[in-house]
């Protein structure tokens, strides 16, 4: 069976609607901000790249009893039924269905926790194990949900296991992807080990000096090709590895072993590989170790699209986000650039898109995603 993704769902720090988040990833509109003392002694004066209060009173509006949830769960369930209302398919629909629910998340109970502390109140859960299972209670569907949790790869491990079930036939309609909010704890322990930018990510970028934390969702719904009116792309294959090299240092060796895997599992020509969308945190070991890989596994000419310059790393989210957009690269045909007028990098050596890439017929494109643990994710998808 082909699975197709027939609608998508996106909070970012630059949007909460498609347009908008593509919009202003093709503009490189950044919305970078200096976070004061998270925790006295950490993070002061560096960048963080959060979703705007504005944006998260439209989500809380948006939601019937928002009250109830905390916000990791506002933004899976918005970010779901917009991808739900994108896809036309209505909740009659899915009752009718065989629905299969699958979130990636990363430190998002930590957020609840900050949530509960701020608002002197418990709620339900504090187990960010819950979101899935949360959003089928939402929709008040009966559908098979759970909730991976392999750090940054997350979002991409969840569309892997989504593929295989659906290729299989065992589910109907799939709500898949990634959430994540700002955690204190996350920035903090990202402060601690100084992998947080001073003047904001900058990818492959010769005076690169880290991630600028950010927080969002990016959710897919899969469907049988076949029953999809309007396709954004087709989802060919995806791989994943724990090469359990360092807890927070990457290596070459277990990215390898996803896009490997990947080709060979789902019979994908390499060279019809035209398109990575790459992890690209912005820190010095992370972006040569990446460039190695899709020198060592792509074709010599193949572009590589990095968009953390401009939204930040969404962590758990980063590769759902990465998903909704190779889905919009597909059907409006604009590959957005690298944010940073910066020099890249000689040792990163890529065929870095470092100015918006109007493209036509585009092939197979990749999306990466690389995780504390030796967690690696990548996903295939294709035109149609």
């Amino acid at each position: 069976m082909r699975i197709g993704v027939a609608g998508v769902g996106i909070i970012s720090p630059i949007g909460i609607e498609k347009e908008e988040f593509y919009k202003k990833l093709l503009g490189r509109e950044k919305n970078f901000n200096k976070e004061g003392d998270i925790y006295q002694g950490h993070g002061k004066d560096l960048f963080s790249s959060r979703v705007s209060n504005s944006d998260k009173e439209k989500i809380k509006r948006a939601i019937k009893n928002s009250e109830k949830y905390s916000m990791v769960e506002q933004f899976a369930i918005y970010a779901s039924v917009k991808a739900l209302m994108d896809a036309c398919i209505s909740i009659e629909s899915l009752r009718k269905s065989r629905v299969l629910i699958i979130m990636g998340s990363g430190d998002s109970q930590s957020d609840s926790f900050d949530c509960a502390m701020e608002k002197n109140k418990i709620y339900h859960t504090i187990s960010s194990d819950r979101i899935a299972e949360v959003l089928s209670e939402y929709l008040d569907i009966n559908a098979e949900a759970f909730c991976v949790h392999t750090a940054c790869a997350s979002s991409l491990t969840a569309i892997d296991l989504a593929l295989k079930y659906m290729k299989d036939g065992q589910y109907d309609i799939g709500i898949v992807g990634g959430v994540d909010c700002f955690s204190k704890l996350n920035y903090a322990g990202f402060s601690t080990i100084r992998a947080i930018s001073k003047m904001g990510c900058t990818p492959f970028a010769v005076n690169r000096d880290g991630i600028t934390i950010g927080e969002g969702a990016g959710v897919l719904v899969l469907q049988n090709v076949d029953k999809i009116k309007n396709p954004y792309c087709e989802i060919i294959g995806a791989g994943t590895s724990c090469d359990a090299y360092h807890l927070v240092r990457c290596n070459q060796e277990g990215p390898i072993r996803a896009i490997e895997q990947m080709i060979k599992n789902y019979h994908i020509n390499v060279d019809d590989i035209e398109l990575v969308i790459s992890h690209g945190t912005g820190t010095q070991l992370n972006d040569v170790n990446e460039s190695a890989v899709i020198n060592a596994t792509y074709s010599s000419n193949v572009m590589v699209c990095s968009v953390k310059g401009t939204i930040g790393h969404l962590m758990g989210a980063s590769g759902g986000v990465a998903a909704v957009l190779a889905a919009m690269i597909y059907k409006y045909h604009s590959i957005p650039a690298e944010s940073s007028e910066n020099l890249v990098d000689p040792k990163c050596n890529v065929n870095l898109i470092v100015a918006p890439k109007e493209i036509f017929n585009l092939k197979i494109t990749v999306c990466h995603a690389f995780g504390f643990g030796g967690n690696n994710a990548v996903v295939a998808f294709k035109g149609i």
